[in-house]
């Protein structure tokens, strides 16, 4: 037995950033385009139904609004750049339980031309995509590789890594 053998230790293997956009997050980002024209709907109507006063309610509703689309608009932008997955799913989740509360409220047939069920389904498409396990581990993957360039450290438990090279 070699005495240099039994102490040499492994060079760990430098793992390359997840360059790739997972096709999950690609989709979401998308979806977030329509989800945002939801919002802008709303706040139109808002408008529509407020007759021209302008009391603070009416005031209220279009600034939350513009603010809501501002706000989802760049979560799809931040995850696209890998910098959070968390933002879109939350934003896009608000819109859903909104849109899913106007639709059991008024039911389907309500509305126009069925805008709320496809209202319903495109912000419930834009949340799931944007909360799949893919997506998170690459959001989780393009973290470490901005916190730690060209690091080798496996992964904290329930982060997706490469397997262990022996």
């Amino acid at each position: 037995m070699d005495v240099p053998s039994l102490y040499a230790r492994q060079v760990p293997v430098q793992r390359r950033p997840a360059t790739r956009v997972p096709w999950a997050a690609i989709a979401a980002a998308v979806l977030a385009l329509p989800t945002a024209f939801v919002l802008v709907v709303v706040g139109w109507g808002a408008l529509l139904f407020a007759n021209g006063r302008a009391d603070g309610a009416v005031w209220i509703v279009l600034l939350i609004s513009i603010g809501w689309l501002a706000g989802l608009l760049a979560a799809a932008i931040s995850l696209l750049l890998g910098r959070s997955w968390a933002a879109l799913a939350l934003t896009a989740g608000a819109v859903f339980a909104l849109m899913l509360f106007g639709l059991l409220r008024a039911g389907a047939g309500q509305g126009l031309f069925g805008f709320r069920p496809l209202a319903v389904l495109v912000s419930l498409a834009t949340t799931v995509l944007a909360a799949l396990p893919a997506v998170r581990g690459w959001v989780a993957e393009r973290r470490r590789e901005r916190r730690y360039p060209g690091s080798s450290q496996r992964a904290r438990p329930g982060e997706r890594d490469e397997p262990a090279r022996n």
